[in-house]
């Protein structure tokens, strides 16, 4: 039998358990954190809580006692054996309780919390370079909510259905005034010599919390760090390229149009990370 989490407590999957009042639903009254549990530890906790909180203080979401930390990675844990996936893959979700309409009746965080099995404990590189293409449908644009992920992923359906469109893998965001942004559900790296280039987040995109890993673990080795304004002709200069996410780690980018990308430094830094985090 497999299980989900609502409110801390295991239920079947197959319980229906969100009505079409629930405000997650209803109005994007939420939140969501993408996590990875490998060898039946939650990966980076402190950073996914400290997102969680953010979430919570921009929609003004009162978090309950009972849900700390410590909570988080152990209710992640109970499912996951309940669920005999020692890895997997974490996704919380957090929306407001009760109902109202747009002047909500309560402001008390409720949550589900479900898995999925990953194979490995851990990171591994895709072995064949994605391809990826720009996205001029829509933009991306600075939000208060842009600091999580909220439950509005609108934007990412479309440049995933855009991707599908042209053939490509992926697709990379643009924010309102032209500049790269991120991916459609991940941050962007560019590597040139020694410098790793990632979008300034200021115009838009979300702050991952692989990004921050991937900033700080880079630093270590030596590498330059450049949070700057990226155009698409730093794509065609660059040596590589490559997107983070929580749960994937680094996907290494192998082709955006006819430029070509070697993949060095994410090798590095899936070695180093792994040898970390996980052992």
């Amino acid at each position: 039998m497999k299980y989900q989490m609502f409110n801390g407590e295991l239920v079947g999957e197959d319980e229906n358990l969100i009505h079409v009042s629930n405000r997650g639903f209803r109005y994007g009254d939420g939140f969501f954190e993408s996590m990875r549990l490998s060898n039946g530890k939650l990966l980076f906790s402190d950073l996914h809580w400290k997102r969680l909180v953010l979430a919570c203080d921009v929609l003004r979401i009162k978090i309950p006692s009972d849900l700390t930390p410590e909570v988080l990675r152990s209710k992640a844990l109970q499912l996951a054996k309940a669920n005999q996936e020692p890895n997997s893959r974490i996704r919380f979700q957090g929306f407001r309780s009760g109902s109202g309409r747009y002047n909500p009746e309560s402001s008390v965080l409720s949550w589900a919390m479900v898995s999925e099995p990953i194979d490995e404990p851990t990171y591994s590189l895709n072995k064949r370079g994605i391809t990826i293409g720009i996205c001029n449908g829509h933009s991306i644009n600075p939000l208060p909510q842009s600091g999580f992920k909220s439950c509005n992923s609108v934007p990412y359906v479309l440049g995933s259905i855009y991707a599908q469109e042209h053939g490509w893998d992926d697709c990379l965001l643009l924010d309102a005034e032209g500049f790269i942004a991120e991916g459609t559900g991940s941050n962007v790296f560019l590597v040139q010599g020694k410098a790793l280039i990632t979008p300034d987040l200021q115009h838009g995109g979300v702050p991952g919390v692989m990004r921050t890993v991937l900033l700080h673990e880079a630093q270590t080795l030596g590498f330059e760090i450049l949070p700057q304004l990226v155009k698409e002709d730093d794509l065609l200069e660059a040596d590589e390229c490559f997107l983070s996410t929580a749960t994937r780690g680094i996907v290494w980018v192998g082709a955006f149009g006819k430029k070509r990308y070697f993949k060095r430094v994410a090798e590095q830094l899936v070695k180093h990370i792994n040898a970390k985090y996980i052992g």
